[in-house]
């Protein structure tokens, strides 16, 4: 970094030092006037910093650099020299006054030192080390004394510029230029361009970006091959591996020093100082278009607007039933899009998920959720009791989704649609009867908890009992809903609903979750059929159809 002369009262020893020893100065017969004849010389060096154990760097020397430009910049004049062969420069000539020294060269880091000619300071006693204040004396510098300073200039490669400005937004076909000062070890500069996820779900996503390189491997040129999304922080990185990165030379490139392996910027000039990546924001993008044809799929069946058609009770039931939305993608700078679903036509969405757009130019988009998900946005839980709450998505009430697509500052309008259990009540089994002959049915505790009287042979000959796949309406559990072949039905009763499987595998085979106890005038006979009604209906309002027939056993 730029190293200054600092003259307070408590250093002026280390003036003296560098004066009177370490600058070689050669002390003449002061004379009375301004000397006008100073001489100010010395030899430029060569460095560079090395590994230094695990996280440290030191220098070495390599040498004196012939062919340096020295300037001397100061109070009255300004010199210019160049180094000899063996680095040597000299300024003849010089008035007395404060100076800086500069030399440079091409492939070097600038340096930077300077010279004050205005007083000589001395000790009035024999030993510097015990000098105090009071014991320093001044004079006026004699006539014709040589100045002897010394610069090092280190051969570690720096970033010249940086296009377009880190820190800065940029369009989305933008490209990253960087140059050095010297030739590079190509091989070990490998460009990365990541997606920082300012807006944008998926974080560390790499763009595919091509390099090329030019002025004999000292200008960078990085472009992404496919435009940047709108409004996205993106890290721009000369490579995986920052602390490898060298010239053709082998010198380590040197940056800020805030990381572990960065190795020191000597130069206060037209240096970037970064650590191993750019930070850079795209522009925002207008909106995009609308998403169109959004469709759902609830436990692999699709939806459908036709009655009796698509998923019932039994398939959106339980809170890992998967629910998949697809679309048609928006068209448009596109950063993503976002589900919403709502639970009433009051318009009432709640953010489901942000969804990163699988690639710039997908035209549909997949996206699937579960009912688990779907109950924790509306309610805060994964637990709803269809019967206790009536607010069950799927099957107490319709459910909304919404769908729009972003880009970080706009969103497009929205693609919606709804889902409900379009599937009417479905006899699971057979009816179990106490008919002669029929063997009875064993009484049975079910799955939850609810006694299951017994129906013994022949004393209950004009008793059965039948199981429906999912909750019924109880208000359409009545007799005139129900048919008897072989007679008529005088009673019907509803003596389980539940949410969760009655498990009745010891009476017969069959998923039940609702049973119905039906009492007619007449004995039954094996073979007679029990019709379930369009009347009996669902928690949606589904009418039985189709499947609403129970044969006697």
């Amino acid at each position: 970094m730029r190293k200054g002369f600092v003259l307070s009262v408590g250093l002026l020893f280390v003036v003296v030092i560098a004066m009177l020893s370490g600058c070689n100065q050669s002390v003449p017969q002061v004379g009375s006037a301004s000397p006008q004849n100073l001489v100010c010389k010395g030899i430029v060096y060569g460095r560079h910093d090395i590994p230094y154990g695990s996280s440290s760097f030191d220098w070495q020397n390599i040498g004196p650099v012939a062919g340096a430009t020295v300037t001397l910049v100061g109070s009255y004049e300004t010199k210019t020299a160049m180094t000899n062969a063996i680095g040597e420069y000299v300024f003849e000539n010089v008035k007395n006054g404060q100076y800086e020294i500069t030399a440079s060269k091409e492939g070097y880091q600038v340096d930077y030192e300077y010279l004050l000619t205005d007083s000589l300071f001395f000790f009035s006693n024999a030993s510097a080390a015990s000098a105090k204040a009071s014991d320093i004396k001044a004079a006026a510098v004699p006539d014709e004394t040589i100045f002897t300073v010394n610069l090092y200039m280190y051969a570690n490669p720096v970033m010249r510029s940086v296009t377009p400005t880190p820190s800065s937004t940029i369009e989305t076909t933008a490209s990253f230029v960087i140059t050095f000062n010297k030739a590079m070890d190509t091989s070990t500069v490998r460009p990365m361009i990541i997606s920082n996820g300012l807006r944008l779900s998926g974080v560390g996503d790499t763009v595919n970006a091509t390099s090329t390189w030019s002025s004999g491997d000292k200008v960078l040129t990085i472009s992404p091959i496919n435009p940047l999304l709108p409004n996205q922080e993106y890290l721009v990185y000369l490579a995986a591996d920052f602390s490898k990165v060298k010239d053709k030379e082998g010198n380590l490139l040197a940056s800020a020093t805030s990381t572990s392996y960065g190795v020191v910027v000597h130069e206060d000039g037209d240096v970037v100082e970064n650590n191993d990546y750019f930070t850079y924001r795209t522009a925002t993008g207008g909106a995009p278009t609308a998403p169109t044809g959004l469709s759902i799929v609830v436990d692999g069946k699709p939806l459908s607007s036709e009655a009796g058609v698509g998923p019932d009770f039994s398939d959106i039931i339980g809170t890992t039933t998967t629910i998949g939305l697809s679309w048609v993608g928006s068209s448009g700078n596109l950063t993503g899009y976002k589900v919403y679903v709502s639970d009433s036509l009051s318009n009432n969405y709640r953010l489901l998920e942000q969804v990163s757009a699988p690639s710039f130019y997908t035209p549909l988009t997949v996206f699937n959720t579960n009912m688990g998900e779907v109950l924790n946005t509306l309610y805060g839980t994964s637990y709803i009791d269809p019967l206790g709450t009536g607010n069950y998505p799927m099957i107490n009430r319709r459910t909304y989704f919404k769908v729009v697509a972003f880009n970080g500052e706009y969103e497009s309008a929205s693609v919606e649609t709804s889902a409900i259990d379009l599937v009417g009540p479905r006899v699971c089994a057979e009816a179990q009867s106490g008919r002669t002959g029929g063997g009875g049915v064993a009484a049975a505790v079910l799955a939850n908890n609810y006694y299951l009287p017994a129906l013994v042979d022949g004393t209950d000959a004009r008793v059965c009992y039948i199981a429906f796949r999912e909750p019924l309406d109880p208000s359409t559990v009545i007799d005139t809903n129900f048919t008897y072949s072989g007679g008529n039905v005088t009673a019907v009763d509803l003596l389980t609903r539940a949410t969760a499987d009655l498990d009745p595998a010891a009476l017969w085979t069959g998923n039940a979750l609702t049973i119905v106890k039906i009492t007619v005038d007449a004995d039954l006979a094996a073979g007679q059929t029990i019709t379930v009604g369009t009347g009996v209906k669902d928690l949606p309002g589904n009418s039985a159809s189709g499947t609403g027939t129970a044969t006697v056993q």
